[in-house]
């Protein structure tokens, strides 16, 4: 299976396969950190 299509990535189009995101980066390790951190009262 091929992956086509185009992301928006950094400020700039760019093909899909082309499309990484590092595991560093901020939104990923902080971000999923909120819905661990999150108690719910009912």
């Amino acid at each position: 299976m091929v992956e086509t299509g185009v992301a928006y990535l950094d400020g700039k189009f760019t093909p899909l396969a082309d499309a990484k995101v590092s595991i560093a980066t901020h939104a990923l390790q902080y971000g999923t950190g909120v819905f661990e951190g999150i108690r719910a009262y009912w």
